[in-house]
Formats: C-alpha cells, sequence, structure tokens
C-alpha cells in the first residue's frame, strides 16, 4: 500500500483513488528519471550496507558481547537509519514532485512547500509560507487560454 501524502487526502483538491495513486505513479517517475536522486539513493544503500557490515564488529571491539552488539544493531541503529532517510527522501524530494504534478493539473500550490496559493491575490508575488517566487501553473486553462 504506498504511502499518500496529507495534501492529496485534502477535499479542495478532489482526487479519488485512481488520480492519486496516477499523480504518485508520475512523481515517482519524475523522482527516477533525475539521476542524482538515484545515485543519492545508491549512495545511502552502500552506507547502509556498510553499516550493517561493520557496526557488530565495531560495538565488539568496544566490549560489548555478540548478543548485545546484534541487537544494538538490529533493534536500534538500523531501523532509526531507515527511519532518518526515508524522511529525507520523502520530505526533502519526493513531495516536491507531488507538488509539482498537482500544480500540472491546474491546483495553484507553492512548488516547494506546497502552500495553497489559491485564496492569495494574484498580486501577491511570493509564497507567505517559503517566500518562494511565485510562478504560472502549468496546467491552468484559465491562463492557458488567454495566450
Amino acid at each position: 500500500m504506498p504511502i499518500y501524502p496529507k495534501i492529496l487526502k485534502d477535499p479542495q483538491f478532489n482526487l479519488d483513488a485512481k488520480q492519486r495513486r496516477l499523480l504518485l505513479r508520475r512523481a515517482q517517475s519524475r523522482w527516477f528519471n533525475k539521476p542524482s536522486n538515484v545515485l543519492l539513493y545508491m549512495v545511502f544503500i552502500f552506507l547502509w550496507m556498510a553499516l550493517i557490515a561493520f557496526l557488530p564488529a565495531q560495538l565488539k571491539a568496544l566490549g560489548a558481547s555478540p548478543l548485545v552488539a546484534s541487537l544494538i544493531g538490529w533493534l536500534v541503529v538500523y531501523p532509526l537509519m531507515f527511519v532518518a532517510l526515508f524522511y529525507l527522501f520523502y520530505r526533502f524530494r519526493f513531495l516536491k514532485l507531488v507538488y509539482q504534478e498537482l500544480r500540472t493539473l491546474g491546483h495553484d500550490l507553492c512548488p516547494e512547500c506546497g502552500y495553497t496559493l489559491k485564496q492569495l491575490p494574484d498580486t501577491e508575488s511570493r509564497c507567505p509560507e517559503c517566500g518562494t517566487v511565485r510562478s504560472k501553473i502549468l496546467g491552468d486553462p484559465a491562463t492557458d487560454s488567454a495566450r
């Protein structure tokens, strides 16, 4: 079961389950099309595997028994590293792609923080949350027909 960002369940977007899955699939496709994301992912996987390989030996060298070293590794360090990596990828890389996909559907969001800019006047040039410059929505039919 995919993990939906809270913003996709917001009633103002009026997305059904099929539309949410399609939007997430397109955001994932964008994520894997960016070589720096794939490289970063591979580096973190390598570091996690190195930690699994070398942490028990280092804990044993510090005087921990083999059982304690294994328990510390498997019950504390590895799950915390997994959660930290998931949070970093999700919050700082993937959510921005979800916001961009919502913008292509015509929703007025800040592409950086996801703040809804719909109620702001058009004269407001920056996002009030993060200060990002407000740009034209890619899939907005109202602005596309004005061309």
